[in-house]
């Protein structure tokens, strides 16, 4: 019995062991806009009400630089993402 038990213990023990997951804290993440139409070459700026980096799904269509300032390069559809440091993502679809 006092093997089971600690068996018990320690399988117990390990399950309580996992990754932490990191929830949101704070305010929900939120862009300026969420779809948007801009020219080659045109420019328009993103904003977030938390801080966050920038990416671009395709940087040949849209490029976005580390403040937000989005860029159409060629014709199509870009998804230009936000991520938060507690793993919060926002997305804007950008057509040029």
């Amino acid at each position: 019995m006092k093997k089971f038990l600690i068996f018990a213990v320690a399988v117990l023990g390990l399950a309580a062991c996992k990754e932490p997951q990191v929830e949101p804290q704070g305010e929900k993440l939120k862009l300026n806009k969420s779809e948007v139409s801009i020219a080659v070459s045109e420019t328009i700026q993103l904003s977030a009400n938390v801080s966050v980096t920038w990416t671009s799904s395709d940087y040949s269509v849209a490029s976005v630089s580390n403040t937000g300032l989005v860029q159409g390069i060629k014709e199509g559809v870009a998804t230009i993402t936000a991520s938060s440091v507690d793993n919060q993502k926002a997305t804007c679809k950008v057509t040029v």
